[in-house]
């Protein structure tokens, strides 16, 4: 016989809130032992990785009050790469370890092409319900099944991927019967908490301007912040002097975006042309930070100048014949133009 899960008593759903609010705040403080602290760098799934902000925080409210029992019929929506996700399966991770249920984010568009029944699972929790949308015969088919859990007291939990809750997620889910949360596009300033955030869940230890670097020039969405954290993870954890933060501009390259047609050598060649007036000289300059600094790959250097690889590393030899003053002064300039970025 299927549990009737909302047949719980108070007692039971506050004592399970009170132990899930416990296990978040344990996770947040490193307490709790994992597997996956072992195999990987951080637990993705956990609500203690989860960056809150004023503008996801009541979406983060609505998957622990499901999680705890206290909602039995929500919805959350948001654009792509900024937590949807993650909390779905935040939520699905809590539930099976909290209340020992057997609980697992499913693709909508998947779970309905198995013809299910509404009450085949006791806890149903869809990603990408928008997927429903693209037929007119899926839409009514996830509307029925959402109106039969309903009526079977049966929670579920979906996710949309869209900007705002549009007028078919409304239909499809009565507002007073569902709580429907979103998730805003972060701003700057939250841009900046999201790669705080995400430094802490890898164990990385970055400089405040490589954090605003990052925040600031990274394309795309949360997802691509993380690949930017998962790319300085594979090299190191500590990013702090300035020799590292220089080295992470030349690790992050393939990830920045600044104006049209900008180059990363562009801007080290325009740097050395402002420490040193000889344009051969200002080129040797360049090309010794290209490579032993900022790490770039000799053909990548030898092409932005139209020259061989050995001729870069050539330059690098004249380097050693330069006045002792000129290596130091270009260092200084570009680690300072980092903060220009």
């Amino acid at each position: 016989m299927s549990e009737n899960i909302t047949t719980q008593s108070g007692s039971f759903q506050e004592s399970v809130l009170e132990r899930s609010v416990e296990t978040v705040g344990r996770e947040l403080r490193g307490e709790l032992p994992r597997l996956s602290g072992t195999l990987f760098p951080f637990e993705r799934s956990g609500f203690g990785t989860f960056a809150t902000l004023a503008t996801n925080l009541q979406a983060f409210e609505t998957a622990m009050m499901f999680a705890g029992g206290l909602v039995h019929f929500a919805a959350l929506s948001g654009p792509s790469g900024w937590g949807k996700t993650h909390l779905l399966q935040a939520v699905a991770t809590l539930m099976a370890r909290e209340r020992q249920l057997a609980v697992e984010v499913k693709l909508t568009g998947a779970w309905l092409s198995t013809q299910p029944r509404a009450e085949s699972i006791p806890v149903l929790i869809l990603d990408h319900a928008e997927d429903a949308f693209t037929q007119a015969r899926t839409r009514q088919a996830l509307r029925t099944l959402m109106e039969r859990r309903r009526r079977l007291g049966k929670p579920t939990l979906l996710g949309f991927t869209m900007d705002r809750s549009s007028r078919a997620v409304r239909q499809i889910l009565p507002a007073r019967e569902w709580v429907i949360s979103e998730i805003a596009r972060p701003n700057r300033a939250d841009r900046i908490h999201i790669v705080k955030q995400l430094a802490e869940n890898h164990q990385l230890i970055l400089t405040p301007m490589l954090i605003g670097l990052i925040a600031r020039r990274v394309v795309g969405n949360g997802n691509s912040l993380d690949g930017a954290m998962s790319r300085l993870r594979l090299i190191g954890s500590a990013w702090e002097s300035p020799q590292q933060e220089i080295r992470a501009l030349g690790l992050l390259e393939p990830l920045l975006s600044m104006r049209s047609g900008w180059d990363l050598r562009d801007h080290i060649a325009e740097v050395a042309g402002s420490v040193e007036q000889d344009p051969k000289r200002a080129q040797d300059l360049a090309v010794y930070a290209m490579l032993k600094w900022v790490g770039l790959h000799e053909s990548d250097v030898a092409a932005f100048f139209h020259n061989h690889t050995n001729d870069v590393f050539s330059s690098v030899m004249r380097c050693g014949d330069l006045h002792p003053e000129l290596l130091p002064r270009m260092f200084v300039k570009l680690h300072q133009s980092m903060e220009r970025l």
